[in-house]
């Protein structure tokens, strides 16, 4: 394990290679995995499976959330010549977090590797919708249905469970927004019958997972 220092503070950091920070994926341990790139290059140019998005230009307003514990392993990386999770590690150095490595070469040197790099945002959210979707055998409805039993004034119920941001921005007239989280707990009060059709409308993972949820009840 080599190391780097900032240049202005002498901030040590460790730097791990892309084939140590995949064993410490797979070791069981608390980690977090952080790309530091603003977030449009970390969709679009790809990155590890379970990295989150934390760019350094926003970094000291995200960490608390994404990182409460200071004492937790936090590995930063970025696209691999920008020098940005250096000095990500320098910034979260003084604000007291200490357990921090920087992967070596980014994600240029992780696909260089051999590993895979994932275009989106969210991605093993959505990646375990697909699952639960395949192994479900989760019902579909065309949007065109959907809008055609609108229309003809059929009681349905739309739940939308994206966070509410997304749902304030866009949404299905008449659906209601409900985390995915509260499924049980608010849908039922919501059907006037066990016959009402609910369709759960949503990106990506959360509608596959919404629907199983909702047919348990």
């Amino acid at each position: 394990m080599a190391e780097t220092s900032g240049r202005a503070t002498g901030i040590v950091t460790p730097v791990v290679s892309p084939e140590e920070v995949r064993a410490m994926l797979r070791d069981g341990g608390e980690m977090a995995l952080l790309d530091v790139r603003e977030e449009g290059v970390f969709s679009e140019e790809g990155h590890p499976f379970f990295a989150n998005s934390l760019p350094l230009s926003r970094l000291e307003l995200m960490i608390r959330d994404l990182v409460p514990r200071r004492l937790a392993r936090i590995v930063l990386c970025d696209g691999g010549e920008e020098g940005l999770a250096e000095r990500a590690a320098t910034k979260l150095a003084s604000m007291g977090y200490r357990n921090l490595a920087v992967m070596q070469g980014g994600a240029r040197a992780w696909a260089a590797a051999g590993y895979q790099l994932f275009t989106g945002v969210n991605v093993p959210s959505k990646a375990f919708g697909e699952l639960v979707e395949h192994r479900c055998e989760t019902p579909h409805i065309a949007a065109s249905e959907l809008k055609r039993r609108l229309d003809a004034g059929d009681k349905v119920l739309i739940v939308d469970s994206r966070p509410i941001g997304e749902f304030r921005n866009m949404s299905i007239p008449g659906a209601f927004d409900c985390p995915g989280a509260e499924l049980v707990y608010r849908v039922p009060d919501r059907v006037p019958s066990p016959e009402t059709p609910a369709a759960p409308a949503a990106s990506s993972a959360p509608s596959p997972c919404a629907t199983p949820a909702c047919r348990t009840r």
